[in-house]
């Protein structure tokens, strides 16, 4: 009979996955700048087009921001329109730079595989139950995915090449949908012709 339930318990052990498409809220917890940080944003994300949008309210809280436009407190989003490019856009500004073009592009929804991973149990991330897993990384990251396969956290341990620090999302369950708007994904016309942001 033991032996019967240890089957079924291996058989149920979930597997880290990450969603192929979401939009959604997010808290943003990191340490920047001497202190804590907590702050709001939202990330949209559509595998389907390659394509990446996250935007934070404040980019001088954002190191990757932050070097590209010092001292600036106005929004700041990181938009990878594909799996090579990120350019960086100051909305309010209508001002828009490719920050790299070479491998620092929307991740494949297997990113959470290229590593080995953990799983240490579940958690509860606004009020939803979420099985959590580390992943064994050079830094290392978590994630964290609800039943449903919605995703509830993601610490992002900040790989120096990434020139980015370490951050924790704890996303808000009540704002995540599978629906992507379309116009979220697209360039600003003020991104053409791209220039560098060197």
């Amino acid at each position: 009979m033991s032996g019967l339930l240890l089957t079924l318990a291996m058989a149920v052990t979930p597997v880290v996955t990450w969603p192929p498409k979401f939009y959604a809220n997010f808290t943003e917890e990191t340490w920047f700048q001497g202190g804590y940080q907590r702050n709001p944003g939202w990330v949209a994300y559509d595998y389907e087009h390659t394509s990446e949008v996250i935007y934070r309210p404040n980019g001088e809280l954002n190191p990757i921001c932050n070097g590209v436009k010092k001292g600036y407190t106005g929004p700041c989003v990181h938009h990878s329109p594909n799996g090579n490019e990120r350019y960086m856009i100051f909305p309010a500004l209508k001002e828009c730079c490719l920050e790299c073009s070479r491998d620092c592009g929307t991740l494949t929804p297997k990113w959470v595989d290229a590593v080995p991973h953990v799983y240490l149990g579940l958690r509860q991330f606004d009020n939803v139950t979420c099985n959590e897993f580390v992943l064994e990384s050079n830094t290392p990251d978590r994630v964290a995915t609800s039943h449903s396969g919605t995703l509830c956290e993601l610490y992002d341990g900040g790989a120096a090449f990434t020139g980015d620090n370490p951050f924790q999302w704890t996303i808000k369950q009540s704002t995540y949908t599978t629906t992507v708007p379309q116009s979220l994904l697209q360039l600003p016309s003020y991104c053409s012709p791209a220039k560098s942001c060197k």
